[in-house]
């Protein structure tokens, strides 16, 4: 509301118009608003903050050896106890409360899926690459040598090296798996102090945020929501992406590099 207000929109596109806008009462608004307010209920009972649900949905789960070679480990599906599965339970019980038929639901959920197949094409794919980049040790090489040759400037790139994760595996949460003990490993070796050292792990987090804004996951997922998918507009939402994201990374690289010295 602040940025809208102090830098207001040129491009009238882009501007509500509020007398176009239907009326909406309360009960319109309760059911506009059900399906969120239930995956945040859900979300909460299926936390750890409920050690005997999430202990219990937890243990469904299958577990697959897909890498018999060094550091290999099994990969485990979380079949109930995932915020996907969450949104899916949300998203049914809120129709059946709002009495839509299932028919009409299973329905646009075939539409959906149909419409996603590139997504899903793309998304696999690319989590396969990052796969084999760790387990290769494509990923530890490239960051070793970018250690090397940067020494004691390394703080500056952490949070860049934090969105190149970001941008191969398109999560933020795969990302501090796959790079977060390089990030550690590399504050010890420029003998950062333990303060530093958290400071740098933070900043691999923060910057694989920042790397999700131009994965192509992410993109091929907005395209494909809005139906646009193929027609182009990956490449502009990418050119889009990147003018928010250069400025970010490097801002947050200047910051992350000036708290290293401040600790």
């Amino acid at each position: 509301m602040a940025a809208v207000r102090f830098f207001p929109p040129q491009d009238f596109a882009y501007v509500l118009q509020r007398e176009e806008a239907p009326a909406v009462n309360r009960r319109q608004a309760f059911f506009a608003w059900l399906p969120f307010v239930l995956i945040f209920i859900l979300l909460l009972l299926t936390s750890k903050l409920v050690p005997m649900i999430y202990d219990s949905i937890s243990q469904i789960r299958t577990s697959v050896l897909i890498y018999k070679g060094d550091g290999g480990s099994p990969y485990t599906f979380h079949w109930v106890a995932t915020p996907g599965m969450v949104i899916f339970f949300a998203t049914f019980l809120s129709g059946f409360i709002q009495r839509t038929p299932l028919g009409d639901m299973l329905q646009v959920l075939r539409k959906t899926v149909f419409s996603l197949r590139p997504t899903f094409v793309t998304i696999i794919s690319i989590i396969a690459t990052a796969k084999v980049m760790g387990y290769s040790g494509m990923t530890t090489t490239i960051a070793d040598h970018t250690v090397a040759a940067t020494g004691v400037m390394y703080p500056a790139i952490a949070a860049f090296i934090g969105s190149v994760g970001g941008f191969i595996t398109g999560s933020a949460t795969s990302t501090c798996i796959l790079l977060g003990k390089l990030q550690m490993d590399a504050a010890v070796a420029i003998g950062a102090s333990e303060n530093t050292q958290v400071w740098i792990a933070a900043a691999n987090a923060t910057g694989a945020c920042a790397g999700k804004i131009i994965a192509p996951q992410s993109i091929a997922i907005g395209v494909a929501a809005i139906g646009v998918a193929g027609r182009g507009s990956e490449s502009q939402l990418l050119a889009l992406a990147m003018k928010i994201y250069l400025p970010f990374i490097l801002l947050l690289g200047c910051l992350v590099y000036m708290g290293r010295i401040w600790l």
